[in-house]
C-alpha cells in the first residue's frame, strides 16, 4: 500500500500527459478535416493545448522567458483567432477563408510544439524565483543615472527635431529609420534602460523617497516616447520598472498591472493613433474617421484586432507560397551574423530589414502609396523561406535560445545580469509577431547598449558598478600625477 501511494503522483502525471497528447492529436485532426467554425475552434484549441504546459511555468516564476513566450503565443494565435468564429473579423487577410486559418493554426501549433520541446530540454524544470536583494549598503550612482536619463531625453528631442517620428516622412522608418534616426533612437533608449537600472537600486533598498524620483523620471520618459510617436519608447521604462519590481520583490503587483494595462489600451494607444494620424503627411485609409471619437474608438479596436491576430499573416503566406510568390532565398538568415555585428558605416550596402513593408504591398495587397509594415510572424517567415521543415527546425532553434536565456537567468543572479535578462524579456521574448532576423538584429543593438548601462550603473556578482571602478582608476592616476617631482626651468638650466 505505501508503494502504491508513492507511485500515484507519477501515474497521475502519465495519465495527464496521455490525455493531453490525445487531445492535441484529436484537435489537429478535426482542424484539418472539418470546415467552418468547427475547424477554427479545433485549431485554436490545439494551439492553447500546446501552450498551456509552458505557460504554467509562470505560476512558479513570473519572469520565466519560456512561459512569457508561450503566453504571448496563446493570446495572439489561440485567443485572437477565435474572432474568425461566425462572421468574418474586421480587416481580414485578402482571399483567406476559415479553412486556411485553421490550417495555418495547425502549422503554428506544430512549430510551437517544437519550440516547447527544445526550450524545455535546455531550460530544465522551472524553479521559484528568489528575490534579488542586497542594495542597502552599496552607494548608488544617482548622478550617472540622472545623466543617462538626460541623454535619453536629448535623443528623444533630437529625433523629434529631425523627423524620426512615428511613420512620418521616411518610408523605411517602419523597418529601419535613416542612419541618423537610428543613432538617436539608440540614444533615446538610454532613458528607458536607466529606468530599469534605477528601479533595481530602488526596489532592492528601503528608501521610499527615491521611488518618487523614479516615478517622475519614468513619467517624463513616457511623455517623451509618446511625443516621438513610438509606443515602444513610451512603454519600455514602464515595463522595465515593473519587471524590476517582480525581480526584487518576488511577486507580481496585480493591481498596478491592471491599472497600467487599462491606461495603455484606453489612453496611450488611442492617443498614439490620433497623434500619428496628425503627423502623417498623406492621409491613410480611415484617417478621416480618426477625427471623431467614434472613429478613434473603431480605429483602436481594429488596430488591436489586426495587430494581435497573427494567424491571418501565416494563413496568407501559406496560401500564396509558392503558388503566387516563390519561396524566399533565406538570405536574411544566412546573413544574420553579419547583419548583427557589422554597422552600416562599415557595410555600405547593408540590407534594410523592411520585409514587413514588402509583405504589406505584396501578400496583403496594400497600395504602394500607403506606408505600413505588417508583421510576418516567426512561423510565417520561416515557412516563406524554408517551407514547413524550416518552421519546425527554426522554432526549435529559437526555443533553445529562449531556454538558454531562462537557464542563464536562473543560474547566476546579480543586478548587472538581471538588467540584461529583463531587457531581453521585455524587448525580445514577447514579440511573437516579429520575424527572427529583424527581431534578433534589433535586439543585438538594444542589448549592446543595455550591457554598457548595466556595467556602468549596477554592481556585478562580486564587484561594484563600473562607474565606481572608473572613478577609482581616475583617482589613482591623479594621485600618481600629483606625486611626481616638479622641476622648474631654472633648475633645469643650472643642471645643464
Amino acid at each position: 500500500m505505501p508503494r502504491a501511494i508513492r507511485q500515484r503522483p507519477s501515474a497521475r502525471r502519465a495519465v495527464r500527459w496521455t490525455l493531453a497528447i490525445a487531445a492535441c492529436a484529436a484537435s489537429a485532426f478535426v482542424a484539418l478535416r472539418a470546415s467552418g467554425d468547427t475547424a477554427i475552434f479545433a485549431a485554436c484549441l490545439f494551439v492553447l493545448l500546446v501552450c498551456a504546459p509552458l505557460a504554467r511555468r509562470l505560476s512558479h516564476d513570473p519572469l520565466d522567458a519560456v512561459g512569457i513566450y508561450a503566453t504571448a503565443s496563446a493570446l495572439c494565435y489561440g485567443v485572437m483567432s477565435l474572432s474568425w468564429l461566425g462572421e468574418t473579423p474586421p480587416i481580414p487577410a485578402p482571399g483567406v477563408q476559415q479553412t486556411a486559418i485553421a490550417q495555418a493554426l495547425v502549422l503554428v501549433a506544430c512549430g510551437l510544439l517544437a519550440f516547447g520541446v527544445a526550450a524545455r530540454l535546455v531550460a530544465g524544470r522551472v524553479r521559484p524565483r528568489t528575490p534579488l536583494t542586497g542594495g542597502e549598503s552599496e552607494p548608488m550612482p544617482i548622478l550617472l543615472l540622472c545623466g543617462l536619463f538626460a541623454i535619453g531625453a536629448t535623443g528623444l528631442a533630437v529625433g523629434l527635431a529631425i523627423g524620426a517620428v512615428g511613420f512620418n516622412n521616411d518610408a523605411g522608418a517602419s523597418a529601419g529609420v535613416l542612419a541618423y534616426g537610428q543613432a538617436f533612437q539608440q540614444l533615446s533608449l538610454l532613458g528607458g534602460l536607466a529606468a530599469g537600472a534605477f528601479a533595481l537600486w530602488v526596489f532592492r533598498g528601503q528608501d521610499r523617497r527615491l521611488r518618487w524620483l523614479l516615478f517622475g523620471l519614468v513619467a517624463a520618459q513616457v511623455v517623451g516616447g509618446f511625443a516621438t510617436g513610438y509606443k515602444q519608447q513610451a512603454l519600455l521604462p514602464v515595463l522595465l520598472v515593473g519587471a524590476a519590481f517582480v525581480a526584487c520583490r518576488g511577486r507580481v503587483p496585480w493591481k498596478a498591472v491592471a491599472i497600467g494595462t487599462a491606461l495603455g489600451i484606453l489612453v496611450l494607444l488611442p492617443a498614439t493613433i490620433a497623434y500619428r494620424s496628425v503627423l502623417r503627411p498623406t492621409a491613410a485609409v480611415g484617417a478621416t474617421n480618426i477625427r471623431t471619437p467614434i472613429g478613434l474608438f473603431n480605429e483602436t479596436a481594429d488596430y488591436l484586432g489586426v495587430r494581435f491576430r497573427l494567424a491571418d499573416s501565416v494563413a496568407l503566406i501559406q496560401a500564396r507560397t509558392p503558388e503566387v510568390y516563390p519561396y524566399a532565398n533565406g538570405r536574411r538568415y544566412t546573413l544574420l551574423p553579419a547583419l548583427i555585428t557589422l554597422p552600416r558605416a562599415v557595410w555600405g550596402n547593408k540590407p534594410i530589414l523592411n520585409d514587413g513593408l514588402e509583405f504589406s504591398h505584396t501578400y496583403w495587397e496594400v497600395p504602394p502609396s500607403i506606408t505600413t509594415a505588417t508583421p510576418l510572424t516567426q512561423p510565417g517567415d520561416l515557412y516563406r523561406n524554408f517551407a514547413w521543415p524550416g518552421v519546425l527546425a527554426g522554432m526549435a532553434l529559437w526555443g533553445a535560445l529562449v531556454g538558454m536565456l531562462t537557464r542563464l537567468n536562473g543560474l547566476r543572479r546579480s543586478p548587472r545580469l538581471e538588467l540584461m535578462c529583463l531587457v531581453a524579456l521585455v524587448q525580445v521574448v514577447p514579440f511573437v509577431d516579429s520575424d527572427l532576423p529583424q527581431l534578433l538584429a534589433g535586439a543585438s543593438r538594444t542589448l549592446l547598449v543595455a550591457g554598457v548601462v548595466a556595467w556602468l550603473a549596477l554592481p556585478g556578482a562580486a564587484g561594484p558598478p563600473g562607474s565606481t571602478r572608473l572613478l577609482r582608476v581616475a583617482g589613482k592616476l591623479l594621485r600618481a600625477r600629483s606625486k611626481r617631482p616638479v622641476h622648474c626651468a631654472s633648475q633645469t638650466l643650472a643642471n645643464q
